[in-house]
């Protein structure tokens, strides 16, 4: 089981690393609607506030997208991720069988 966990971190580390680019990107876009929804409030010109407006949707979708993303991935990497007392059964089980059968070989 630790080789599995092990082959199993090995293969989420460019997901591990993604989640982090995308937990940067979300933070950029949050302060980015921060900025724009400060700069839209002290606008007194419509067209330019109107310009404002439109950038902090954009922005508010650029987010969103990323937030689904992450949870996407964050789905993705627990899938199939054995917990404690799954792992805790799967070893009971394993070791009834031995007790039943005694050791056996691969060819049995």
């Amino acid at each position: 089981m630790n080789r599995l966990d092990e082959q199993r971190e090995r293969d989420i580390q460019p997901q591990q690393e993604r989640l982090v680019l995308i937990d940067e990107l979300i933070a950029k876009a949050e302060r980015k609607v921060k900025r724009l929804a400060a700069a839209f409030a002290a606008e007194s010109d419509d067209i330019i506030a109107n310009a404002y407006q439109a950038e902090m949707k954009a922005a508010s979708r650029e987010r969103e997208a990323l937030v689904t993303e992450r949870q996407e991935l964050v789905t993705t990497m627990t899938a199939g991720r054995l917990s404690i007392s799954d792992r805790q059964m799967v070893l009971r089980a394993a070791e009834d069988i031995r007790r039943k059968f005694g050791p056996l070989s691969f060819e049995q």
